[in-house]
């Protein structure tokens, strides 16, 4: 078993346009053993987050 990946963006001021940049990524393949993403204190609002759980989830589906 491979193990995964965590990464810590925390405080780094990521705002809904970059976590949609960041969604499109791993849209693309990006971090395909990503299992862990902390992303709290940033300006992250619900645009921001819905894209980023669309391509989490559209990567799950997609390694199962």
């Amino acid at each position: 078993m491979i193990a995964g990946m965590r990464w810590a963006l925390c405080a780094h001021a990521i705002s809904d346009g970059g976590a949609a940049a960041f969604a499109d990524a791993l849209r693309e393949g990006a971090l395909p053993r990503l299992d862990t993403l902390w992303l709290h204190s940033n300006g992250i609002g619900d645009a921001g987050a819905a894209a980023l759980a669309d391509a989490l989830r559209a990567a799950r589906a997609g390694a199962g």
